[in-house]
């Protein structure tokens, strides 16, 4: 669809309910298929407890990224609408962190492009999460699998 296809992107520090935000792709992208990702804060972190978790971002650059893993999404498959919502700031346990979300006329294009979008943010956006527990703060460090996740997408 080269990026012609109905489009929510944004990265905000409120929280957000992932349904309505899927009942508005819904609506205003009819397909015969919705795929739908959501990630919310754990409370562990391995043995470790985790109260909250907050997340730092680059201003700019990572609306950019998101906004261009949209349009990679829309030239790679013809999807009728997609969502991409991503939090920042301080989050508690249970919250919502990011939503992806994607239609299209068949089930393997929502699939696929839903899970390009996770994978891609994941790696791509410069984003930074400390988890805030009862024994101190830890920043959380990268892991090699979601870049090898990542990489499957270029």
């Amino acid at each position: 669809m080269g990026g012609s296809a109905f489009q929510i992107v944004r990265l905000q520090s409120q929280s957000f309910q992932p349904l309505p935000l899927l009942q508005q792709l819904a609506d205003a992208a009819p397909g015969g298929a919705l795929a739908s990702f959501c990630g919310r804060v754990r409370g562990r972190s391995g043995e470790r407890k985790i109260d909250s978790l907050y997340i730092e971002h680059y201003p700019g650059m990572a609306e950019q990224c998101m906004k261009q893993i949209a349009q990679r999404a829309c030239r790679r498959w013809h999807l009728s609408g997609l969502v991409i919502v991503h939090r920042h700031g301080r989050l508690a346990v249970g919250e919502p962190i990011v939503l992806t979300a994607a239609t299209a006329d068949h089930r393997s294009e929502s699939f696929a492009a839903c899970r390009m979008m996770i994978d891609c943010l994941k790696s791509e956006v410069p984003f930074w999460k400390r988890e805030d527990g009862p024994d101190g703060s830890v920043w959380v460090q990268a892991r090699e699998s979601d870049e090898d996740e990542a990489r499957l997408w270029r």
